[in-house]
């Protein structure tokens, strides 16, 4: 059959699998689809760190990075999940914050979240007028879509506290004993086409 270009825009006389290998690439696919995931990658630590820092610091865990440059368009949709606790201090229990810092592989960069609440916080207990409170732990999640300013973007997980009467743990309780460690803190990143 031979291939005809019609008068209202479309071609005809084209099969399955009759283009020449190579004529339409994946990437050239998900690059004319907004909104598909052009490449995924995750950074996994199970070690443990604390601060009691009120402005944020890197917590070393993280440095997620992306297998391939991506597209000076697409935009990085980025997530976090971690478990964290908070120390004892014989007063009500406070918030502590999480965030991504997006820079490049020997520079830590910015915050992607919000200045003072990064991209997500709360607290470990609901009070802390109990020593026992030390035990406890909080899960949390967050995510954020974000614009990268480089097109070879490294992610750094940064925290902080609120206040530097308490410390924050992450990947542990605050009771110092290997039997409350529970790393798997971990960092996705996704290249979004836009």
């Amino acid at each position: 059959m031979a291939i005809t270009i019609n008068g209202n825009g479309t071609i005809g006389g084209i099969s399955a699998g009759g283009l020449p290998d190579g004529t339409v690439t994946r990437d050239e696919l998900a690059a004319a689809a907004k909104g598909s995931i052009l490449q995924i990658a995750q950074d996994i630590d199970d070690a443990e760190t604390s601060t009691s820092s009120t402005t944020f610091v890197d917590s070393g865990l993280i440095l997620a990075s992306f297998p391939n440059p991506i597209q000076s368009t697409s935009k990085v949709y980025a997530t976090i999940n971690l478990l964290f606790s908070e120390s004892y201090s014989g007063s009500w229990a406070q918030p502590h914050y999480f965030t991504l810092f997006q820079g490049t592989d020997v520079a830590d960069g910015a915050n992607i979240g919000d200045a003072t609440r990064g991209m997500g916080g709360g607290n470990a207990v609901s009070n802390a007028v109990d020593s026992y409170n030390k035990y406890d732990m909080q899960n949390l999640t967050a995510s954020l879509l974000h614009t990268p300013t480089n097109t070879n973007p490294y992610y750094r997980l940064f925290y902080r506290t609120l206040a530097s009467n308490r410390s924050v743990f992450i990947g542990s309780a605050a009771e110092i004993s290997v039997n409350y460690d529970v790393g798997r803190t971990i960092v996705t990143i996704m290249e979004v086409a836009q």
